[in-house]
């Protein structure tokens, strides 16, 4: 398991060894929600927390988002790709695979006067078995006194964050509040984030029929 990731995989194996599951055909949303049910199991959460309160102390007091996706979807979801408004990424990578079940934990670092705000890309599949691409977007401001912190989530076909026009983009994540949700055929995404100058930004991705 990389060092990014916490929890163990929830799959078929795992509904097999429950009760309720035995017997039974095993579905999409049946992992999604199991995984959902065990979101913070195993004290995986408390471990993905502390994974990115060390690289925050590591990095220092100026402004950060300690980034945290939980995957929901009944299936591995990927890596695609990232944008930076503000800021960068800090030193550990994306995680490239979140499995079902499993938290991943980035930092996202600011510039010098500037904000830590950013998005990522995750791809995975709703209850449909068609692909998709999750968007999750965090902003921590500079100037927390003239602006306020936002997160936004969004859902789309496969590869339409490729030639997406980040400008509006940018414009469209400074607008939303310190929570945004979404839902798209069949798919659910919840955002969070913080206040303070190095926020915690929370994210869920989950078939919406899991809940």
């Amino acid at each position: 398991m990389a060092y990014n990731v916490f929890g163990n995989a929830v799959t078929d194996a795992t509904l097999k060894a429950l009760p309720e599951y035995q017997n039974k055909t095993i579905t999409r949303t049946d992992r999604a929600r199991v995984a959902y049910m065990k979101k913070n199991a195993d004290n995986k959460d408390v471990n993905a927390r502390q994974y990115v309160k060390g690289l925050r102390d590591k990095y220092g007091s100026n402004d950060s988002v300690q980034c945290l996706i939980y995957n929901a979807t009944g299936d591995p979801v990927t890596f695609v790709l990232s944008h930076d408004f503000q800021g960068s990424l800090g030193e550990s990578p994306f995680p490239i695979t979140i499995e079902n079940g499993q938290w991943g934990g980035f930092l996202h670092v600011s510039w010098l006067f500037t904000g830590s705000i950013g998005g990522v890309v995750y791809r995975g599949k709703n209850r449909y078995d068609e692909e998709c691409d999750w968007f999750f977007a965090w902003n921590n401001p500079y100037n927390k006194s003239g602006y306020k912190s936002t997160a936004y989530v969004a859902i789309h076909p496969k590869g339409y964050y490729s030639d997406a026009d980040w400008g509006s983009m940018f414009g469209t994540v400074l607008s939303t509040d310190v929570t945004h949700s979404c839902v798209w055929n069949g798919c659910l995404a919840n955002g969070a984030v913080g206040r303070l100058d190095s926020a915690v930004f929370e994210g869920l991705m989950i078939d919406s029929h899991a809940l």
